[in-house]
């Protein structure tokens, strides 16, 4: 009876086509709401510096005019048709613009980068989930069965004398427990596989039949030393360049604002008829201007627009001392976890050498007939090789959000 029991729990293989964790990656780069959303953004930003920039060149209208008037008591007529050119050479407004706009564009390039890594490590982290409920379900099915094996040959033995009733209740209640607790764990095996086709948008049948990633390229990477890890996430740390750009798009307007005379300058070019300022021969007339605008008293408003934007300045500063400090935390919390888990690497994979010569060896003396633990062994076997997986997803995940501060590969 154990033996058919054993033979049935390994017999059960599910035939479906294989999830990577790179199809995960690549998928998770299409379906996000989010980042269509910023790449918007970031397309009507340039349409705002496009149409900006086409203040500078030349517009051409039709100004046509019908009309009478009074004048020196005599009705006379009021008619023209031009056609105008005009053209603006400088516009303070406009450069200050120019320079916003790009700015503006830099750090939502700069934000789309952040949030397309930052999904990349949280599908990492949802695929490990499920690959980790994968090992919990059939460490809680192995765990059943060795708990349903002993509950049947209680009762055979109680027929005999060899146990009390009390052992037999002992081993129902232990196998009914264990039966709750694999319903439990497939309650959770389910729910990381909606997890993970929910935040790829994909059906669940598509990510049932996961597959254990090749990570050993991870182990074999070297992190810089501290100091060096907190210089590289001060110069490529996204959201650090985000708060710099916006740094320096205030001091440009600033420096603008206090330095430039806020002044236009630019011309006009008007051909056309309007009889009644010609004679009567000729009708036809041209104009041409340069204009030059330059404003004398304003109030007040240009030096309140510059305290305010120094007001503005020395916020951004403090927000990035503040950031420096967590950021620098965050990284030597970070860089010990990686060490951490690397340390802790050497462990799993002795616990798991023997676990797999301890299942061996109990393998050939149940062959034997002898009395053998192989039960258990490969449930003990199949945690260590959880415990394993565990240490090495938490490793990854850890040196990827490293990677995300640093910037570094």
């Amino acid at each position: 009876m154990t033996k058919i029991i054993i033979a049935a729990f390994l017999f059960l293989n599910i035939h479906a086509k294989d999830f990577t964790l790179e199809d995960a990656i690549k998928a998770s780069t299409k379906g996000s709401f989010t980042q269509a959303n910023m790449k918007a953004d970031i397309k009507n930003e340039k349409l705002n510096q496009k149409y900006n920039s086409s203040s500078y060149i030349p517009s051409l209208n039709l100004k046509l005019q019908a009309g009478k008037e009074l004048n020196a008591d005599d009705v006379v007529d009021d008619h023209f048709a031009y056609l105008e050119l005009k053209n603006v050479f400088y516009s303070k407004e406009t450069s200050i613009l120019k320079n916003e706009y790009k700015n503006n564009i830099k750090v939502k390039e700069m934000g789309l980068s952040n949030s397309i890594q930052q999904r990349k490590v949280k599908v990492m982290r949802l695929y490990f989930d499920s690959l980790l409920a994968s090992y919990d379900k059939q460490y809680t099915l192995e765990v059943l069965a060795m708990k349903a094996i002993r509950n049947i040959k209680a009762n055979d033995y109680l027929s005999t004398g060899e146990i009390s009733d009390i052992k037999l209740l002992e081993t129902k209640a232990n196998m009914l427990f264990a039966s709750a607790k694999k319903a439990q764990v497939d309650a959770l095996f389910e729910n990381t596989r909606l997890k993970l086709s929910y935040f790829l948008n994909l059906p669940i049948e598509n990510v049932y039949n996961l597959k254990n990633p090749d990570l050993k390229s991870y182990w074999a990477k070297k992190l810089p030393k501290e100091e060096e890890l907190y210089k590289l996430a001060f110069k490529n740390d996204l959201k650090l360049k985000e708060m710099n750009k916006s740094l320096k798009s205030i001091n440009q307007k600033v420096s603008s604002y206090k330095n430039d005379i806020d002044f236009k300058v630019g011309s006009t070019l008007r051909y056309g008829i309007e009889p009644q300022k010609m004679d009567m021969t000729n009708d036809t007339r041209w104009e041409a201007r340069v204009n030059m605008s330059v404003p004398l008293y304003d109030a007040g408003v240009n030096d309140k627009t510059v305290s305010s934007l120094l007001i503005s300045k020395n916020k951004i500063q403090n927000s990035i001392s503040k950031y420096k400090l967590q950021l620098k935390q965050n990284v030597y919390d970070l860089m010990l976890e990686v060490k951490k888990y690397k340390k802790l690497n050497t462990a799993h994979e002795a616990q798991l050498d023997y676990r797999n010569l301890y299942l061996e060896r109990a393998r050939v003396s149940y062959e034997l007939d002898r009395q053998s633990d192989l039960g258990d062994s490969m449930a003990k076997l199949t945690l260590a090789e959880f415990e394993y997986a565990k240490n090495e997803y938490n490793y990854v995940i850890s040196y990827e959000m490293l990677q995300l501060l640093v910037g570094e590969k």
